[in-house]
């Protein structure tokens, strides 16, 4: 495969196309390119490779001269020695190096807008894996290696490394956004993904926008220029004002402020939203403490009746928390609602026109639904019945797992709900969540079921992912 922004046709002299004149190269039981034939260990086989511009073959060696020649000696390959052959050089053995590279059918790579989000004045930025709902479809029994395979009509994905800060599609790994907030590339060495990390300006909140491209391991790209794709980055103002336990009545007090009661967004083409939300146990009803996390982006199209989405799952441990089913439900944020749309099902028991497998939601999973999926249940019993849910916030995503089959983890969609931790950090005991209203105030209360340390503290996040941690507990 070519490295990130890396073409065939910096390799090799562009007027040479050595797969053309030496069909050696290719091993015809796996399709697999070489630069030679390797052969078994135990037995090497000899190549020689031709379509050089400079003869037979692509290697040459040349004599010099150094301080161990003997003086007056002159090689020449012409030159009969005193043994009557001509002057020689003898390579046995040499080892090259280099990539796989397999030149079958390609198709760009598709990549698909983003929303992130991140809290004013955050001093750690939001690491966005913008690669993860990138698309580059290959066609299904197909061998990825064999060009010959009819079958096969795009040989390549996209390469996890290639991606590109701007629209060019350049090598750049740093940038700007266009509200003057910091965009730079990183590398998880462990799992060779790529993150964009976003810094915002200081004090600055609302809508911030980057683009970036993507490239595949046979080197095309996806849109560039102003069809690149763009990442919306909503910079939240969100406040923890109130943290207390009355401890006589063991009930929680916790409240703050947000600037944002919600995440949906147009588009910029007519009939059409964008919606976005996170995940969490402790929006479950009751709450469940998980280190799940869930992201669900859709975009709704009124005009065709369509909705277009995408669930990721983070912090899968194993086969017990791995999600076995995701739907949409109708109801507000702290009740429970029936199921109206099926996302994924690894039970087979979905509708008519099955909807994806979750796989454990190892990977993404994308899909289409409209009105012939819909599920009549909860008052929504048509595509309009749904649009109106979605506007008024009446809809959550719920995804279930082994270990929490009534659901793990769940997401009110384009609604700004808080989830509550105890805690340093979101991986305490989920306390539950509540709703940002529209006076831009939200306020949890509960039953406290234990007392916690005198050094305990809460964290909190929205369902933009704009997360405050280790907000300082007061007892009354």
């Amino acid at each position: 495969s070519t490295g990130p922004f890396l073409s065939w046709d910096t390799f090799v002299h562009p007027s040479v196309d050595p797969l053309a004149t030496d069909p050696a190269l290719i091993d015809p039981a796996t399709g697999n390119r070489y630069i030679a034939s390797p052969g078994p260990d135990i037995a090497p086989t000899p190549h020689t490779v031709t379509g050089s511009l400079l003869g037979t073959n692509f290697f040459r060696v040349a004599f010099a001269a150094n301080l161990e020649t003997p003086a007056g000696f002159v090689f020449d390959p012409g030159d009969a020695d005193i043994d009557g052959s001509p002057d020689s050089i003898t390579i046995t053995e040499f080892t090259a190096s280099g990539k796989l590279y397999n030149d079958g059918a390609n198709i760009a790579p598709v990549a698909v807008n983003d929303i992130a989000g991140v809290a004013m004045n955050a001093t750690r930025p939001v690491r966005i894996e913008v690669a993860a709902n990138d698309i580059d479809l290959r066609a299904v029994g197909a061998d990825p290696f064999d060009a010959a395979d009819p079958l096969n009509t795009n040989v390549h994905g996209i390469n996890p490394q290639a991606v590109s800060i701007g629209t060019t599609g350049d090598y750049v790994i740093t940038g700007t956004s266009l509200k003057g907030g910091t965009v730079k590339r990183t590398i998880n060495i462990m799992t060779g993904r790529t993150t964009l990390d976003y810094t915002p300006p200081a004090f600055f909140t609302g809508i911030d926008t980057f683009q970036y491209v993507v490239q595949d391991t046979g080197g095309l790209k996806s849109a560039l220029g102003p069809a690149a794709a763009t990442v919306n980055v909503i910079v939240e103002d969100v406040t923890l004002r109130q943290v207390s336990l009355r401890t006589k009545q063991m009930k929680w007090i916790i409240n703050g402020t947000s600037a944002n009661q919600g995440f949906a967004q147009p588009t910029g083409l007519p009939g059409r939203t964008m919606f976005h939300t996170e995940l969490f146990g402790a929006q479950e009803v009751p709450a469940v403490t998980t280190p799940l996390r869930g992201i669900f982006t859709m975009t709704l199209d009124e005009t065709v009746q369509e909705i277009n989405y995408t669930l990721q799952g983070f912090n899968i441990a194993d086969a017990s928390s791995a999600f076995r089913q995701a739907h949409i439900h109708t109801v507000l944020a702290g009740e429970n609602g029936q199921v109206n749309l099926f996302l994924c099902t690894d039970l087979n028991n979905g509708p008519v026109g099955a909807p994806p497998l979750c796989n454990g939601l190892a990977a993404p999973v994308s899909g289409t639904l409209t009105a012939a999926d819909l599920i009549a249940a909860g008052g929504t019993d048509t595509f309009a019945d749904l649009v109106a849910g979605l506007n008024a916030g009446a809809m959550y995503v719920n995804v279930h797992t082994v270990d929490n089959p009534g659901g793990e983890i769940r997401g009110q969609i384009g609604r700004n709900v808080v989830s509550v931790y105890l805690g340093f950090s979101l991986n305490g005991t989920a306390l539950g969540a509540a709703e940002v209203q529209p006076n831009g105030k939200w306020r949890f209360r509960g039953k406290a079921a234990v007392s916690p340390s005198r050094t305990q503290s809460v964290s909190i996040v929205t369902s933009n992912g704009s997360a405050l941690l280790a907000q300082e507990l007061r007892r009354r």
